[in-house]
Formats: structure tokens, sequence, C-alpha cells
């Protein structure tokens, strides 16, 4: 098997460098993400996919806290690569939904939900909007606004003369 000049040698590799990334503090996580997608962007298709592979598996094994930052982290690290160079973005991110393309559905429940959590609440408006700029399926994980139900549930309740379980009255 082929390594990078960093001595990356396939999935199984890039899996565990990416997933030891979460032992290191927030702030200190998002360059060395960047450097790791960059050096695995530059690999050869079907390694990359075999890379890709393994960061996915050692991602969606953490545990649900470690998960919601990382994933903050990731985002974060994906939104900087995105700033020096959209198609590169844009690659990386159909990489990414090709390898989750293959993931038990349980995972990719898993990654809505925080994908989901994390743009609402560590992201700001203009991030989650250069987001959808490159990641098309994220359109899948994050409404782009608020749709007009749950913004009408957000809303109080109208009175109501009845008691709620008089529905029929």
């Amino acid at each position: 098997m082929t390594t990078t000049s960093s001595g990356m040698a396939g999935g199984a590799q890039a899996g565990t460098t990416w997933g030891g990334l979460a032992s290191l503090p927030e702030a200190d996580r998002v360059g060395p993400m960047c450097d790791l997608l960059r050096e695995v962007m530059s690999l050869p298709e079907d390694q990359r996919t075999s890379a890709m592979d393994g960061m996915v598996r050692a991602e969606y094994a953490l545990d649900e806290a470690t998960l919601h930052s990382f994933t903050a982290s990731r985002l974060r690290a994906w939104l900087r690569l995105a700033g020096e160079d959209m198609d590169l973005a844009r690659s990386m991110s159909q990489a990414w939904d090709h390898v989750f393309d293959g993931m038990p559905a349980e995972t990719a429940m898993r990654r809505a939900t925080v994908v989901q959590t994390v743009a609402r609440s560590e992201l700001n408006a203009e991030e989650v909007s250069v987001l959808f700029e490159f990641i098309p399926s994220i359109v899948r994980q994050i409404p782009r606004a608020p749709s007009s139900l749950s913004q009408r549930l957000a809303e109080a309740p109208p009175e109501r003369d009845t008691p709620w379980w008089k529905f029929w009255g």
C-alpha cells in the first residue's frame, strides 16, 4: 500500500489519526484537521475513499459529547478549506458523502442529528450559508430557513375557551 509523505497508509491509519484529534482541545483541532484533509484529498481516488471511510468510522465511533465538539471542529475546518479553495471543498464534501452512502442507516441518522445540532448551536448564519455552497447534502440535514410550521410551533399557543382535551367541541 502506498503511503503519503507523513506516513499515512490507507483508511485505518487515517481513521486513527483523525480519531486521535478528538483528544486535542477544541481550539487546537481545526488546523490539524485541515492538514489531514488536504493530505487525504491529494491521494488517488481509491486511497482517498479508503482514508475517508476510516475517518468517518473513527468520527462516528465517538461518544455523543465528543462527537458534538468534534463535528463543530470538522465543520469549521471545512469552512476554512472552502475559504482557501472552494473546488477542493466541493470535492471533499462529495467524497465524504460518497463514503456515507455505504454507511449503515444508524450512522447516517446520527450524522444528520449531530450536524443539525452543531449548525444550530455552534455556527452562525453566515457559516451555515457558506456550508450550503459546497455541501449539497447539508440541505437534507439543516433546513435553510425555518418552516412556517416550526415558526407557528415556536409562537405561544392561542388562548382557548375550552380545555385542550375537548378538541371536538
